[in-house]
């Protein structure tokens, strides 16, 4: 687990290895921990993952959480020297007889490349699945050359971009829908959540690379897509993004909450927007008179997951993805993880999705106007309020 003391470990892929040992999903494991720094002091790194996993899992998941965390070790490891992390799993496939080996890069696109550089010469690629999140890069062309080093280390085959929006459980209610009768699609994403201390991240990112080129396109490919049966799945959802059309600045609207400025590992005159709202277009196929409108953004009024079909009646379907989520023993990660195991890839992004989805969003990406301010625990920034039309948006009128 390569960003082993970030936020993303602690906060969802230890709580989801949880949740799949709970479920019998995982057999015996190691979870090898490694970063540039070691926690400053290891036993208590230790109790706060035990914890944050304690307090994140459903009450009868909770016997799972022991047998998972004691399985926890740190190596430290950079791009430069990896053999005492390549040491550390020899040794735990050693004492595994045979088991598979998961790579998961957790880092900033700019690390990537040459930390790849690192898996390869020490050999930690042999054999390997490798997942990476996102973003993929940070354009087309930073996406172009990663995926060129994720090649020289592994075949596609072998890489899991990982969104977990896939992995959720409206997945199937998504897919099934149908052009027929629909006006207009609405994927809304606000978050209540600030930046949770990845200043530096976002200031690096910003939203439109972080949740827009991510996560509501990929929900847009879902409802698009006219197949939902493995790797035709993702050649479907390939045909989507192909089809898309460059998004423009004039049906785009960027955002920056009022405060944003202030936060630590933010510059003074940042103009990095923390909300993204624009409109989907498609050229071909069933669904190309059919805009799909989605914002998303932090620091918002809810924190929520709306698909909404408007239908030229006047009715309305709205998909909330997140309530999908309530009761199940597994969380998207969860699902996703357990897909990596497996050696199933249909839920994960392709190369090729990757790089159609920079084409389309890179003529807003550099947009010199400075974010329009909002309010945290609003809605957003005003010019965004026009940006479906007359009906403005489902989720602020609910």
């Amino acid at each position: 687990m390569f960003g082993a003391t970030g936020d993303l470990f602690s906060r969802k892929l230890l709580p989801s290895l949880v949740r799949l040992h709970a479920d019998g999903g995982l057999g015996d494991l190691r979870v090898v921990g490694t970063g540039r720094h070691a926690p400053e002091d290891l036993d208590a790194w230790i109790c706060e993952l035990r914890d944050a996993a304690t307090e994140a899992v459903p009450e009868d998941a909770r016997g799972s959480v022991d047998a998972v965390v004691d399985r926890i070790t740190f190596v430290v490891s950079s791009a430069e020297d990896g053999d005492d992390l390549a040491r550390e799993v020899t040794e735990a496939e050693r004492e595994l007889d045979g088991a598979d080996r998961l790579l998961y890069l957790s880092v900033p696109p700019t690390a990537l490349e040459d930390l790849l550089g690192m898996i390869q010469r020490t050999g930690l690629s042999d054999r390997a699945r490798i997942v990476v999140e996102k973003p993929y890069g940070l354009d087309a062309e930073s996406g172009r050359s990663l995926d060129a080093a994720l090649h020289a280390v592994v075949d596609e085959d072998r890489v899991y971009r990982i969104d977990h929006f896939l992995g959720s459980a409206a997945i199937d209610d998504l897919a099934a829908q149908t052009s027929d009768g629909v006006q207009q699609v609405q994927v809304d994403v606000p978050e209540t959540l600030g930046l949770e201390g990845r200043a530096g991240f976002y200031e690096s990112t910003g939203c439109l690379r972080d949740m827009v080129v991510t996560h509501l396109a990929q929900l847009v490919g879902v409802v698009a897509a006219d197949d939902r049966d493995g790797e035709a799945w993702r050649d479907a959802r390939a045909e989507v993004f192909a089809a898309m059309m460059p998004l423009t600045d004039e049906e785009t609207v960027r955002g920056q909450y009022v405060g944003y400025r202030n936060e630590d590992d933010v510059d003074d005159g940042s103009t990095v927007e923390t909300y993204a709202a624009t409109i989907f277009r498609l050229r071909t196929g069933p669904w190309r008179d059919v805009p799909f409108v989605v914002r998303t953004g932090k620091n918002l009024a809810v924190g929520r997951t709306v698909v909404t079909l408007q239908h030229e009646d006047g009715s309305e379907l709205a998909i909330d993805v997140d309530a999908a989520e309530e009761g199940l023993a597994l969380d998207p990660y969860a699902r996703l993880l357990a897909d990596v195991a497996a050696g199933d890839p249909s839920r994960f992004v392709r190369g090729d999705h990757a790089a159609e989805l920079w084409r389309v969003v890179a003529s807003v990406l550099d947009d010199d106007r400075p974010p329009a301010p909002y309010e945290p625990g609003s809605w957003g920034p005003a010019e965004a309020d026009e940006l479906p039309g007359p009906g403005g948006w489902s989720l602020s009128r609910g």
